[in-house]
């Protein structure tokens, strides 16, 4: 079971990693067109973020090699939700950009709140 949650956090920090660095370099971009695309695809931090991402797929097959998916996906879902949380709110939310988070209440029924999640404004 250790093995499994080290494969999962494994697979959250590459994948989260991967995700920031995509947002990061959309910022203040709007992509209209396909030239607009490839530009921003062969930008070598993109590319990065790419093989980032790629990378968390290949974790994700190994765990899911050696432990039931009834225990991997909510194990690797629930680290990779909590760390897409910090890391979005310490590298966005923190950060003295005009791209800001902000946050959301999510409820189940009306004045409960549940959590609370960030949304990026774009």
């Amino acid at each position: 079971m250790i093995k499994t949650i080290i494969y999962c956090t494994l697979y959250a920090i590459l994948n989260v990693s991967g995700a920031a660095i995509i947002k990061f370099n959309l910022r203040g971009q709007v992509l209209e067109n396909i030239r607009d695309y490839v530009g921003f695809l062969l930008n070598i931090q993109v590319i990065f973020a790419f093989i980032l991402a790629f990378g968390s797929a290949l974790v994700m097959f190994k765990v899911l090699s050696i432990t039931a998916f009834t225990i991997t996906g909510p194990i690797a879902t629930g680290i990779n939700f909590a760390l897409t949380i910090i890391v979005g709110y310490f590298f966005y939310y923190l950060a003295p950009t005009d791209n800001r988070i902000t946050p959301i209440t999510v409820h189940i029924a009306p004045n409960i709140s549940i959590f609370s999640i960030f949304s990026f404004i774009i």
